[in-house]
């Protein structure tokens, strides 16, 4: 029996020859995304740091963070967390978009959401990324 794109997908981000519903796997992400969205990205750019430890991150163009949730910033806390975002990704060397328009949809513009790629993101709204690769899948198979 054949596999479906996803298992295709997930057996390419684990370096398997092939997964099956229910296998337990490790996988690279193509792509992390986050946005600005407090009691999220903080809590990412903490994970981060465990993960990486204090070096810096070894693939850095396999991350972004998109400031478009709390445009213009409201309070000054919120232009506060844009800058604490905006002074991570420099001083990590990652992509931070802002202003573009809505993340989701930008991902896509930018490249992030390509045909075959896994890509994390902590928002369950993020599935529309999907909806871009396999839209690219299939208008790629009608050439």
């Amino acid at each position: 029996m054949g596999h479906t794109i996803t298992e295709k997908i997930l057996a390419r981000a684990a370096a398997l020859p092939a997964v099956s519903v229910g296998d337990e796997i490790m996988v690279k992400p193509d792509f992390v995304l986050a946005y600005d969205f407090p009691g999220y990205t903080d809590v990412y750019f903490k994970q981060i740091k465990v993960i990486s430890g204090s070096r810096k991150l070894a693939e850095p163009e396999r991350f972004g963070i998109f400031i478009d949730h709390m445009i213009p910033a409201a309070t000054p806390q919120e232009a506060d967390f844009h800058e604490e975002t905006r002074q991570w990704g420099k001083e990590n060397e990652v992509n931070v978009i802002e202003r573009r328009g809505i993340g989701h949809q930008v991902a896509a513009e930018i490249g992030y959401a390509v045909p075959g790629a896994l890509v994390l993101h902590f928002d369950p709204h993020v599935s529309q990324v999907g909806t871009f690769t396999q839209r690219a899948i299939k208008y790629s198979a009608l050439l």
